[in-house]
């Protein structure tokens, strides 16, 4: 063709005596213009895709249904619905709304011997395709040529006899694969987009041009991402592809561009290369962009389709998580299921992960973590008849510290994500090494070198498992994912073709790697074997720099998910002990509720849903069900209370109040309950609403609430005006405050110091601008510390002058729109301060915090999370230091020197950050996207309090911690049965914490009231003389340790002895009559017990 001209590689045909050498890079333009979409089709290989096309109602007959209301129908449903004409050029919405098209196509008689496909292309808008019969057979996606998520054809014959008739039907969903953003991907949605259908015809498909095409893609990327100084498949592949063009503009044909193209991809990978296991993937976020009920959809189009390239392709495999959405699927497609589960038993259709959802990282619990992965492999094992090897989250925002402990009890040796590659600070230097906890459990870890769970199956992808894998030294082997995702999809056609050109069994010469379809277990495995002693190891959390902003955003989701953790720990509490010591029928156990309700909460736990960073769609969904679980797990609550406190007779008076301590050490705190007409009270509140009663009671126990009790001779508790500023105090602490409510001196009557001095007073609000580079629901960056305001307008007032509790209402305006009130409050039991506090925020890309600068000096400072204590740099020493301005923590943080420490408990908060000798914790965010909402309102209540501590941290703070995030609870009984103190449960030393205490799970016959107890060592310390005291309703016959999976360790499990064996239980005995367990601890260790108890009479 004119102004073509020769490879700079070598020179391509040409008439002879012609040599010159051309620019690379002209070369490079003209590869642009052979596969054009919108130029030179007339001549080029894009424009022979396709032959005939017909779309006249001779060949296609379309109706349409929209479906009212904005409802999402079944098939069964939809074709009962009132079919209209339609054409190609209308448009459908509104946004969320679905409209089902009824399809006729009539293929010419002079089509016989063709393949031809049906194309359907809405944009960007989603569908499904039906058979007649209402099969799913897989699922489209709309968009340009250009669009790599596009899958816009359906092949309906292969090859046509001519004059036959298809019917079909279209499930068409107005919202693309990232939702209905407007203006940008994570902008709030448009609520009335509309999608007009650009294609609905037929066509004459030329499969000789898709092969063309796909080997085109690898020559022409092999051209361009190859270094051609070092590589000299590079300029071979620049000369090929300069080959194929010259031939196919000289009218030579298919045949003949394909043998040329064949020729250069058949050179054999070296024997060099790195072993590349590949897998399909389609990541599906259970709730983003969209909401749960779109994700139903969205797994049913992604898994269809897969499962239709796998008999095309018999050689691929693909891998899916999360039991939530195989669960789904099984409910609303169960034929569909049925065929996935024959795929999973041919190893095609490899179900990875083990969890429920891949949850957030960070935010759940230890017990969640734990109840992940238990409902999540009890899914797998139930349906697959295999769990899953393989801890799989490779879109989580960090992990945390004690993962890799919790995965290995749950069965998964393995772990992958990719995360990582976004830090914005540093680059995590290694793929593949070991991932240890901070009680030294090991978990093999590896992050794919490509950089991404969406790959494309392209040639530099590929060629990044040789330059950015880190550990090639030590291991030859990767793993690659490919295929669309985060809004579903997975591989298209393109993707596996590609694929199958660079894969096994010889790839092709030049890129350093060979694609080999596998099982990623089989990968880990192989890596276990060959490498194990040789991986570096990285001890403690896997901190992600970047998305820092996710511990604060819509904080209500938060201080919900904390709620919920906490009441379902009870019920499971109360509803063992009353089946253990037989105070009601095994059969009465609410376990079908409990599995719902905790299953509810695993669900909102996703890393997209917790962490705050999904439309406002979601997040109506999402608090509805915390108000299902709630209201369900608040009544089985009130149930078990009732059954562990022997109240059994309907209308029985409720004269008298029992509480019920969950906890594993005893407690003495101030409750509130409703005031009694004619009872006398020593302290009422909210307005005379509300009585004040001390209330003891027993480590896992029972104890009567009197608000009219003689409480004796009571600690020490006053309060005062001195002048301008209030003064709190007891006999173990003083608290001054000024007039805007700020702690000006925290002063330890037994360590005879201050804590809080006046020219750095505590309690002190600022307010920082907000506003990250991109990511907005999810960023805090560290430039935000550089624009402080301080919030100066604020009243401080006495409003309780004891003698139960003393207190001070304070009011802080923080800004102009929002305002923050609270009430601080000292008991006479306990040095810590408790702020109560509600917050009106009205703002927009602004960050508030809370300051507390502490007269302590240390290097680190103290953070709990799951199931652990790890420390955090106070200072910016290094850029990794740096990184950690923003970090997760739970129940405390705490700052401690030698001899002394201050923490800082929450209920509902969990960023945190220390720098010199300040703690502060963040309270709100206001970000705009993906919700243009988030947070704004006047619902935002919370508690947090400074506990002071002396010596460093120590098991008072656990505890302290353990029990602000623990009510007691609260149940009105009759006076006789109130009295009644019950203890059922202690365990020893204070350092050792029990954290769970639930009927086992359905096994064998004559387990049915086996009790599961989970412990876990809370400062880094052992324990070898850990003692669980039983109370005198019963008893244990025998107890073992058992995995979090309730199983014994598996110690012939081909995987658990590839990374050197299953995780070692500790001893445990049952001693003095069954009264007693004595186990043996190491630090930081989880330990679940399995034991067969039996009643006292």
């Amino acid at each position: 063709m004119p102004g073509d001209a020769p490879s700079s590689a070598a020179a391509p045909a040409a008439p002879a005596g012609q040599f010159f050498k051309a620019p690379r890079g002209i070369y490079l333009d003209r590869f642009n213009r052979f596969t054009s979409t919108d130029m030179f089709q007339d001549v080029n290989l894009f424009g022979q895709m396709y032959g005939d096309r017909a779309s006249g109602t001779d060949a296609l007959d379309l109706t349409v249904f929209s479906v009212p209301g904005g409802k999402r129908i079944s098939f069964e449903e939809a074709v009962k619905g009132e079919f209209k004409p339609t054409r190609a050029g209308e448009r459908f919405g509104p946004s969320w709304s679905t409209h089902w098209f009824k399809v006729k196509c009539t293929i010419p008689a002079a089509w016989k011997g063709e393949s031809v496909v049906f194309i359907f292309n809405a944009e960007s808008a989603e569908g499904q395709i039906y058979s007649s019969t209402g099969d799913l057979i897989h699922g489209l996606s709309g968009g340009g040529w250009g669009d790599t998520n596009r899958r816009t054809d359906y092949i309906i014959a292969r090859p046509a006899s001519g004059g036959e008739v298809v019917e079909f039907y279209v499930e068409m969903a107005c919202n693309g694969l990232f939702g209905n953003g407007e203006g940008g991907m994570i902008a709030p949605p448009n609520e009335n987009r509309y999608f007009r259908l650009q294609e609905a015809h037929i066509a004459v498909w030329n499969e000789k041009a898709q092969q063309l095409r796909m080997d085109w893609h690898i020559i022409r990327d092999m051209a361009r991402e190859l270094d051609q100084a070092k590589n000299i498949r590079s300029q071979q592949a620049l000369y090929t592809a300069n080959q194929i063009m010259d031939a196919w503009y000289t009218g030579q044909g298919f045949d003949a561009c394909i043998a040329i193209a064949r020729e250069f991809l058949a050179v054999p990978a070296e024997p060099t290369a790195v072993n590349v296991t590949s897998v399909g993937h389609c990541h599906i976020d259970t709730a983003w962009l969209w909401p749960y009920d779109e994700t139903k959809r969205k797994v049913a189009r992604s898994w269809s389709t897969q499962l239709y390239f796998m008999d095309e392709y018999p050689e691929y495999r693909f891998v899916a998580s999360q039991a939530q959405q195989f669960t789904w699927l099984k409910e609303q497609h169960p034929a569909l299921f049925a065929k996935l589960q024959t795929k999973v038993a041919s190893s095609q259709f490899l179900p990875i992960g083990g969890s429920w959802v891949e949850m957030d990282g960070n935010l759940p619990s230890g017990e969640s973590f734990v109840r992940q992965f238990l409902y999540g492999q009890r899914f797998f094992k139930d349906h697959f008849a295999r769990r899953s090897k393989i801890m799989f989250v490779p879109d989580t925002f960090g992990y945390s510290a004690q993962l890799p402990q919790i995965a290995r009890l749950a069965g998964t040796p393995y772990f992958f994500t990719q995360k990582l590659s976004w830090n914005n600070i540093n680059k995590f230097p290694h793929t593949t090494f070991v991932w240890e906890a901070p009680d030294g459990t090991g978990l093999l870890t590896h992050f794919c070198p490509a950089d991404t769970y969406t790959g494309q199956a392209t040639v530099g992808e590929v060629v990044k498992h040789v330059t950015n894998h880190k550990d090639l030294a030590t291991t030859n082997s990767a793993l690659y994912l490919f295929g669309n995702g985060d809004g579903g999809g997975g591989p298209t056609r393109d993707m596996l073709d590609r694929h199958r050109r660079m894969g096994a069994p010889a790839g092709t010469a030049g890129l350093g790697a060979i694609l080999t379809p596998g099982d990623p277990t089989e990968f880990y495995r192989g890596v276990a074997q060959t490498s194990l002693a040789k991986l570096a190891r990285w001890r403690g959390e896997l901190y992600f720099e970047l998305h820092r902003g996710v511990m604060t955003t819509h904080a209500l989701v938060k201080r919900r998910n904390r709620q919920c953790e906490a009441l379902m720990r009870n019920v499971e509490f109360v509803w063992a002990v009353s089946v253990a010591t037989r105070k009601c029928d095994p059969g009465r156990y609410p376990r079908g509720a409990i599995d719902r309700c905790w299953q509810k909460v695993l669900l909102n736990q996703f890393h997209d849903v917790l962490p705050g960073s999904s439309i406002g769609a979601v997040y109506v969904d999402a608090h509805r069900i915390y108000d299902e679980v709630l209201d369900e797990a608040g009544k089985l609550l009130e149930a078990g209370v009732d059954v562990l406190a022997g109240v059994t007779a309907k209308g029985a008076e409720r004269d008298a109040w029992v509480t019920v301590n969950a906890l594993s050490h005893a407690r003495t705190e101030i409750v509130e309950v409703p005031v009694r007409d004619g009872v006398q009270c020593v302290q009422v509140a909210r307005g005379g609403e509300t009585a004040l009663c001390i209330v003891q009671v027993d480590a896992m126990g029972v104890a009567q609430v009197d608000p009219a009790a003689n409480v004796g001779l009571l600690p020490p508790l006053s309060a005062r005006q001195e002048g301008d500023n209030v003064v709190l105090e007891n006999e173990f602490v003083r608290y001054t405050f000024n007039a805007r409510g700020q702690v000006v001196e925290g002063f330890d009557k037994r360590a005879d110091r201050v804590f809080v001095e006046k020219t750095k007073p505590a309690n002190t609000f600022a307010m920082f601008s907000d506003v990250p580079l991109f990511w907005d629901a999810w960023d805090v960056e560290f430039y935000h510390l550089g624009m402080r305001s301080e919030a100066t307008d604020g009243t401080c007032t006495l409003s309780e002058t004891g003698p139960l509790r003393v207190s001070v209402a304070i009011t802080v305006h923080v800004s102009a729109t929002s305002t923050l009130t609270q009430t601080a409050s000292l008991t006479p039991f306990s040095p810590n301060l408790v702020f109560d506090t509600s917050v009106s925020w009205h703002e927009s890309h602004q960050l508030l915090k809370v300051e507390f600068p502490l007269q302590i000096v240390s290097d680190v400072a103290n953070y709990e999370v799951p199931y652990a204590v790890i420390q955090r740099p106070t200072h910016a020493n290094t850029s990794w230091d740096l990184a950690r301005f923003e970090v997760c923590a739970h129940k405390f943080a705490d700052l401690s020197e030698y001899g002394y420490g201050v923490a800082i408990l929450s209920d509902a908060k969990y960023g945190f950050s220390c720098r010199g000798s300040t703690l502060s914790m963040s309270i709100l965010r206001a970000p705009k996207s993906p919700d243009a909402d988030c947070d704004i309102g006047d619902y935002h209540r919370f508690r947090y309090a400074i506990a002071p501590h002396e010596r460093r941290l120590g098991e008072k703070t656990v505890l302290d911690a353990a029990a602000f995030n623990s009510p007691l609870v609260l149940r009105p009984a009759p006076r006789d049965l109130a009295a009644q103190p019950h203890h059922f449960l202690s365990v020893s030393p204070a350092h050792v914490l029990l954290d769970a205490v639930k009927l086992a799970e359905p096994g064998p016959a004559g387990t049915e009231t086996d009790v599961i107890i989970r412990l876990y060592e809370s400062l880094g310390g052992h324990a070898p003389k850990t003692r669980i005291e039983l109370g005198p309703a019963w008893r244990v016959r025998s107890a073992a340790a058992v995995t979090l999976l309730e199983d014994a360790p598996a110690t012939d499990d081909p995987d658990e002895l590839a990374v050197g064996g299953a995780p070692v239980m500790p001893a445990v005995e049952v001693v003095e009559g069954g009264k007693a367990i004595k186990v043996a601890m190491k630090p930081f260790q989880i330990v679940t017990l399995r034991i067969v108890v039996e009643p006292v009479a």
